[in-house]
């Protein structure tokens, strides 16, 4: 396969195609090796090689580019028509000195028929692929976008339960002060050296306190605390209740201070 050619040379290309007296050109030196080699008659080259010489372009001479997917249209002069001449040739007939025939020709016709067909169909699936590419690449961000969604709500709704619980044990302190308040006055009230041992208005007092803390307990969000709290409220409530008694007691029957205070006492 002749290779180089400069057209702008034509009496250099003669020469060194058929060669004169002091140069044996290549053609003649083809002929005359096939025809050795393949024990021919004669083996007339000329029509091959007017057809398979690759045309020198100085500008594919850096790079490496590669000529057929740089070139955008094979014309008559372009090197993408010199080397598909010379696939025709090469997969068409079995020896460079034959001729391609009409059935080769429809052969070849029907190859680069299915193989254009091929390609179309691969760039109809390869169109396709990068669709479904894509719708799954848009299924995957909203899923990602679910998850970071997802993790800062429940980030938030973790701050809030924190937050809550916070509250909720400074409730719970708050509630077991005043219960201990409650307390203190009953034991305050129970253990005076005084005339008049209760008052009926310190009785109300704490009833009211104590049914605050009940409303209060009720509506805490946890129950970690609350069975404790319950318990102590329990245990006020039958104190003020007993004090409450013995109050109704002393207005009933009229008790001395001193009789009540020593029953009292003896309990």
């Amino acid at each position: 396969m002749p290779s180089r050619i400069v057209a702008s040379e034509p009496k250099r290309l003669e020469l060194w195609r058929f060669g004169d007296e002091h140069i044996k050109g290549y053609e003649p030196l083809f002929e005359q090796a096939f025809t050795e080699v393949y024990a021919l008659k004669k083996c007339p080259l000329g029509r091959y090689f007017d057809e398979v010489q690759v045309q020198h372009v100085p500008q594919y001479s850096y790079g490496e580019e590669i000529v057929v997917l740089v070139e955008k249209r094979g014309n008559k002069l372009s090197l993408t028509r010199t080397y598909q001449t010379f696939l025709e040739k090469l997969t068409l007939t079995g020896s460079p000195w034959e001729e391609i025939s009409e059935e080769s020709l429809t052969e070849y016709a029907t190859v680069i028929a299915d193989t254009k067909n091929q390609l179309k169909s691969s760039e109809k699936a390869s169109r396709k692929s990068k669709k479904i590419l894509k719708i799954i690449s848009v299924i995957g961000v909203l899923i990602i976008a679910l998850l970071i969604t997802w993790s800062y709500q429940s980030y938030q709704k973790y701050n809030q339960r924190v937050e809550n619980q916070d509250v909720t044990l400074k409730e719970i302190d708050s509630i077991k002060a005043r219960l201990t308040g409650i307390q203190q006055g009953i034991t305050s009230i129970r253990s005076s050296s005084s005339q008049v041992i209760i008052e009926p208005e310190q009785v109300k007092e704490m009833q009211v306190q104590l049914k605050e803390l009940k409303s209060e307990v009720s509506r805490l969000d946890t129950t970690s605390g609350t069975a404790y709290l319950q318990k102590e409220i329990l245990s006020v409530e039958k104190a003020i209740n007993q004090s409450k008694n013995e109050l109704d007691m002393i207005e009933k029957y009229g008790l001395p201070d001193q009789i009540w205070r020593e029953s009292i006492l003896m309990r």
